[in-house]
């Protein structure tokens, strides 16, 4: 605001009177600036320019004249004031200004000024990285800490955060005052009045759109004076309460692969390398929270070589038949998983068909790997060849000459062994005999 003071001298006697006063702005000029010098209605009276925060006035009077002396001065913004009351005092000569304008004191002004401090906050804080599905809550902050009641009017630019996100629900206004809110276009309109030391605040929350529905994948928010143009970059001034918040949205790709390649039929005793790939194509950090299905694998193979990760920012754990891969991976970061199986020989195994599912934790898999699908892998497992005869083929003819030669063997070996057991009993009839 602009204040224009007026000093006015009148003569109301008989007699030339001389003017001799200074305008002290001490208590004006640390709340304002002065932006248009005193200027004297009479050549009679002359004003000087503001030096040392005083105004000096001089000059004579004629019986019954009047004379005025006039300046301009222009509220400083806030969060630049002083004391937020512009106090203005006159006085005769060099005499000391009193220290405070009492009722009806006609040589003095005092005007209070308000000062109405706004910030933005976010739950998540600002800087956060956040997620497709989130929900983010602002909150738009007013208090008055000035001298005098104020009425304010902002605008919380959203065009930043509706490119990305849904806005759930209605703002809630909460505190002291008579607020009111908006939406106009991609602005939210806020409006009320604050008395000295009253504060209030308005909350909203949005939603964050599917990765792939998303524009430019950070969220910016923005509070500014009604009609204001909000800056291109978020730095808050330090020291300065925040009027801006930036959420950067995190995305992770997660793929997954084996070597001989997914549908290739294998064999007992191959060896199948897995590579799982988590890519963040995001703007900013994003959370790794996977589960690798792996119980239609170690139904028909051992697991040879146990899975490892490509950098330290992932954890893995294995339990029962499921591999958990846990992190968080930086804005552009990739990062790989790679473990190894044996498979088993033909008749130990289950299904005979090497099934792999990856996906998230709070997933469940669909039991079967679509056709393109980059998150499984199915490699079926060939029935093994029967066992090579050497020699070449036997006939049936052969088989069974083999057999009736081992019969007569068995027969002849009997009779020989009855022949054998008879002799001794003939010699020793004839020894009786003898």
């Amino acid at each position: 605001d602009e204040l224009t003071y007026t000093l006015t001298f009148t003569n109301s006697g008989n007699a030339v009177g001389a003017v001799d006063f200074t305008d002290h702005l001490a208590n004006v000029l640390d709340d304002a600036e002065v932006t248009a010098q005193p200027v004297s209605s009479h050549a009679s009276v002359t004003a000087s320019a503001v030096t040392d925060e005083r105004v000096v006035v001089s000059g004579t009077l004629a019986p019954a004249q009047t004379v005025t002396v006039s300046y301009t001065v222009t509220v400083a913004p806030d969060g630049q004031r002083g004391d937020d009351v512009l106090g203005n005092y006159l006085v005769r000569g060099d005499a000391a200004p009193p220290t405070q304008c009492l009722d009806g004191d006609v040589d003095c002004t005092v005007n209070p000024v308000p000062e109405i401090v706004d910030s933005k906050s976010a739950d998540p804080v600002s800087g956060s990285s956040v997620a497709a599905g989130q929900t983010v809550t602002y909150t738009l902050s007013f208090r008055n800490d000035g001298a005098a009641a104020g009425v304010f009017a902002r605008d919380d630019v959203l065009t930043g955060v509706l490119d990305d996100a849904d806005l759930v629900g209605e703002p809630t206004v909460d505190g002291d005052g008579d607020m009111a809110t908006k939406l106009v276009d991609d602005r939210l309109v806020v409006t009320g009045s604050l008395d000295p030391g009253a504060s209030a605040t308005v909350s909203y929350s949005v939603v964050i759109r599917p990765f792939a529905q998303q524009s430019d994948h950070v969220l910016g928010n923005v509070l500014v004076r009604a009609g204001g143009e909000p800056p291109a970059t978020c730095e808050p001034p330090e020291g300065e309460d925040a009027d801006c918040t930036v959420h950067p949205v995190g995305e992770i790709a997660a793929t997954k692969s084996v070597d001989p390649a997914s549908t290739t039929a294998v064999e007992q005793g191959d060896v199948l390398t897995y590579t799982l790939t988590f890519h963040n194509t995001g703007a900013g950090a994003a959370t790794v929270d996977y589960l690798d299905r792996m119980g239609d694998v170690l139904d028909d193979a051992t697991l040879t070589r146990s899975a490892r990760a490509s950098v330290d920012a992932l954890e893995l754990e294995f339990s029962g038949d499921v591999l958990s891969i846990g992190g968080r991976l930086e804005a552009g970061e990739t990062a790989t998983v790679t473990y190894s199986v044996t498979v088993m020989a033909y008749d130990r195994q289950g299904n005979h068909v090497l099934g792999n599912y990856l996906g998230l934790s709070n997933q469940s898999p669909t039991g079967m790997c679509a056709d393109g699908s980059a998150l499984c892998t199915t490699n079926p497992i060939q029935v093994p060849p029967p066992l090579a005869i050497t020699g070449g083929t036997i006939g049936f003819g052969a088989i069974a000459a083999g057999l009736i030669a081992i019969i007569l063997g068995g027969v002849l070996l009997v009779a020989r062994r009855r022949r054998e057991a008879g002799e001794p009993a003939e010699r020793d009839g004839e020894d009786g005999a003898l």
